[in-house]
């Protein structure tokens, strides 16, 4: 996928974290040429480390004179808003980079009890997160969706999932989709 786009490219961690939640799975994927920026307006992000790493600003996201993102980057992000809200972000990012693949990874644990979620998340970042958000918010986040219902709502949001969401894991646990820009809604 990514170098049918064009030969370099400048890829965008959206709402990255502290340590850019992306960074080491798109550091293997990208080229020797591409770009990563990491954006999070509600984090102190760590510094960069490779030297096609970049932390954006939110000029560089949304102003004026904005960088042309080709794909961006949200892992587990929507499910840290409410779904009018995740709507919202999307929606703005498309306007503001309407050319931009979208590649999302999130929990999809709509369908399983809190007490199933807090046994199932049980990795150090897991872990982490939820000593800082408490469990019933952790538990929360964790089940805004169902993969029908992420799907949903990239599509509100104006994306066409290319082969719908798929699972990540045999559990069903977290999903992903790659989509476009859907040309039919104007931003």
């Amino acid at each position: 996928m990514q170098h049918q786009i064009r030969d370099m490219l400048n890829i965008l961690d959206f709402g990255c974290g502290p340590h850019g939640v992306g960074r080491m799975l798109l550091r293997s994927l990208k080229q020797k040429d591409d770009k990563l920026y990491l954006f999070d307006p509600h984090v102190d992000i760590e510094h960069p480390r490779d030297a096609n790493e970049f932390i954006a600003t939110k000029q560089d996201v949304y102003g004026d004179a904005r960088l042309p993102f080709d794909i961006v980057n949200l892992s587990h992000v929507l499910c840290c808003m409410e779904p009018i809200d995740a709507i919202y972000a999307l929606k703005n990012l498309k306007a503001s980079h309407p050319k931009a693949m979208l590649v999302v990874v999130d929990y999809t644990l709509r369908n399983r009890s809190a007490m199933e979620v807090l046994k199932l998340l049980t990795s150090h970042e897991e872990m982490k997160w939820r000593r800082h958000m408490g469990d019933e918010a952790f538990a929360h986040t964790r089940r805004q969706f169902t993969p029908e219902s992420l799907e949903h709502l990239i599509r509100l949001a104006g994306y066409l999932p290319e082969e719908g969401i798929r699972p990540l894991d045999k559990s069903g646990i977290r999903a992903f989709a790659v989509a476009c820009p859907d040309p039919q809604q104007i931003p």
